[in-house]
């Protein structure tokens, strides 16, 4: 559920919505297992940490490339670290 959420931010279409998911879910699944490993924690509760930051970071991309105007304008200064892309 979570790739989903993460996947549903970054694409717009359907087909690259699907592919996005699954490599982010194979990705995650990958990263949580080696986590696991070296940590010797729960391989799933490790799993689902990983797209849990990873859909946070990318929900905190999201909303600061939404509002870069508007904080532009508050801060009164360009800002120039926020890709618009």
């Amino acid at each position: 559920m979570i790739a989903a959420a993460s996947a549903k931010l970054i694409c717009q279409q359907f087909i690259p919505f699907l592919a996005t998911a699954a490599g982010l879910g194979a990705t995650s699944g990958v990263m949580g297992m080696v986590i696991s490993g070296v940590i010797n924690l729960l391989s799933s509760s490790s799993i689902v940490l990983v797209q849990l930051f990873g859909f946070l970071a990318n929900e905190t991309r999201f909303i600061l490339i939404q509002y870069a105007d508007l904080l532009a304008q508050v801060a009164d200064v360009p800002l120039l670290i926020l890709d618009r892309n």
